[in-house]
């Protein structure tokens, strides 16, 4: 039996984060992003003229990747932020598990829960400004606590 109920749990950990990554998906795909590698060799021996000329061939190859880079995070920005915005149904899986009496159910929405909090969080932290990273911390360090605490208290029936 208890192989039985760490499978339900696995599954449901697995299966949450996966739902809503999907469901981000169906409301906003992620871009299609083709990937390549750029490689510089220096095979000759330098004279002044080659190296001052390998060195704003560097600096305009570091200029141009830096403008795909925020080409790319320009697209990528609208299914993070959307997936930014699904956290709180990670926040409502972690609060249900906290409530479901069937232990393996329960912990299963609030692994899968931290998932997907911890996923919408690290997409798109970089583009919140403080006060919403704090605020974001805080909500989600309160309801951790508030699900710990539960767990606690539902597995030894009282408060200490």
């Amino acid at each position: 039996m208890p192989l039985y109920q760490f499978a339900v749990t696995i599954s449901i950990t697995i299966l949450f984060p996966m739902l809503v990554h999907d469901g981000v998906s169906l409301i906003r795909p992620f871009p299609h992003i083709e990937h390549r590698v750029v490689v510089s060799v220096d095979a000759g021996t330098a004279t002044p003229e080659r190296a001052k000329a390998a060195e704003e061939e560097t600096r305009a190859m570091e200029k141009r990747l830096n403008e795909e880079f925020d080409a790319l995070d320009e697209a990528t920005r609208p299914y993070f932020q959307l997936l930014f915005f699904a956290t709180p149904l990670g926040l409502a899986a972690m609060l249900v598990g906290s409530y479901t009496k069937i232990v393996s159910v329960g912990t299963g929405l609030i692994l899968g829960g931290m998932i997907t909090v911890a996923d919408g969080y690290a997409s798109y932290w970089n583009h919140l400004d403080g006060w919403a990273r704090f605020v974001a911390l805080l909500i989600g360090l309160g309801i951790a606590i508030f699900v710990i605490y539960r767990r606690l208290v539902a597995t030894r029936g009282a408060p200490p």
